[in-house]
């Protein structure tokens, strides 16, 4: 796996991350320092494929729950696909296979 680097984020991961459709999975991340915070879904191959949620990041531990759509609720995504956090000066990556 390709650990990639973000000085802010010190969790950044998703509970399950095999996400069914009888379940939702929650997103979670905690920061060093409050700020601004994109959410997206990405391929493996780094395409971004949807943004999940772009906001701001409290003291508090964030979390959003998500059963592997797009934000819309129509489509229905399948395979592998990687979770990304982008806040501050980078990134964090958590892989997660949809079925």
């Amino acid at each position: 796996m390709h650990f990639t680097e973000s000085r802010e984020l010190y969790l950044a991961t998703v509970l399950p991350h095999i996400i069914t459709k009888k379940e939702k999975s929650v997103i979670i991340c905690k920061s060093w320092t409050p700020g601004a915070l994109q959410v997206d879904l990405y391929s493996v191959t780094g395409k971004k494929i949807t943004n999940l949620y772009t906001g701001q990041l409290g003291d508090e531990t964030f979390m959003i729950h998500w059963d592997g759509k797009d934000p819309s609720g129509k489509v229905n995504y399948t395979g592998d696909y990687k979770i990304r956090w982008t806040t501050g000066s980078g990134y964090r990556e958590f892989p997660v296979t949809i079925l």
